[in-house]
């Protein structure tokens, strides 16, 4: 292995590190801040035939939003919108792949 490829393992090994110590401190601060969004008011924020493709759930401070079924790139980006305007993110984990929008005035990282 050169020591390019060292280095950008190395890298690499760094970023994912840092990640999850931003997921643990987001997961910390949604935790204690108080709700400043009612998972109602988040569903009202898509248009009613997008939010039929949707299942929404909450995790504690936190609002789960997966798709019913596959979205396409189109309805997916949509969606990805409205959950960046609320502070929330995509979590890419295969067959269990879905947004997150926390409930609190806390924006995450």
């Amino acid at each position: 292995m050169s020591e390019t490829e060292s280095l950008v393992n190395m890298l690499v090994a760094v970023r994912n590190a840092l990640l999850q110590a931003v997921d643990a401190i987001n997961q910390y601060i949604n935790s204690k801040a108080p709700p400043t969004i009612k998972a109602e008011e988040f569903k009202a924020s898509f248009p009613e035939e997008l939010r039929q493709l949707l299942h929404f759930e909450e995790q504690g401070a936190v609002l789960i939003v997966k798709p019913k079924a596959y979205l396409g790139a189109e309805n997916f980006a949509k969606v990805a919108d409205v959950v960046r305007k609320h502070n929330g993110r995509y979590v890419s984990q295969g067959k269990e792949s879905h947004f997150e929008v926390p409930l609190t005035a806390m924006k995450t990282l």
